[in-house]
């Protein structure tokens, strides 16, 4: 079940370390960190209000360091809910297989932070294949497709302490 801009999701599975099943949540936070400190990356973060920021960092061309643009958007209530739903495949799944990394591979780690102060942590290596992350990275990604076609927020300097501010009320499109 979803429900209204607050997105309710009726998880019929136990969340991963704990004993509830059958909770009805509200997701609070999503957020992708995908910054590798040598290539650059992407890091998201998206309210249940729709309000997305994200950075988008990359290697300077004098090879200086790194450099980032960050946008702000407003996802659909279309949107988050398709969101939710990629969120509840993935956290439904098998948990990708724990392995030690290649030097330099990168780790998306994508975290979900619901009302009742649960958090779910998915993450894989670059390398490994797991379907229901992929799907939900990839759907994450999308939304930096569509946020590259706004104006920049900021652009400068890679900040990789940086952390949005929460969100004032922003007006939602359908």
């Amino acid at each position: 079940m979803l429900c209204g801009i607050g997105l309710c999701a009726l998880f019929l599975f136990p969340y991963p370390g704990h004993t509830k099943t059958m909770s009805d949540d509200t997701l609070v936070t999503l957020r992708l960190d995908d910054v590798h400190l040598l290539h650059g990356g992407q890091n998201i973060m998206i309210w249940s209000d729709g309000t997305e920021l994200f950075q988008l960092v990359a290697r300077r061309q004098d090879a200086s360091g790194l450099y980032e643009k960050r946008y702000k958007l407003v996802i659909s209530s279309e949107g988050m809910r398709h969101l939710t739903q990629v969120l509840i495949m993935a956290a439904a799944a098998e948990p990708p297989t724990t392995r030690h990394g290649f030097p330099d591979e990168p780790r998306p780690m994508i975290t979900a932070t619901f009302l009742s102060g649960i958090s779910l942590r998915l993450s894989k290596w670059a390398d490994d294949k797991h379907r229901e992350f992929d799907g939900l990275y990839a759907a994450l990604l999308s939304e930096i497709d569509k946020g590259q076609q706004t104006t920049p927020i900021y652009e400068g300097p890679y900040d990789p302490h940086w952390l949005p501010d929460r969100p004032s009320s922003p007006s939602r499109s359908n």
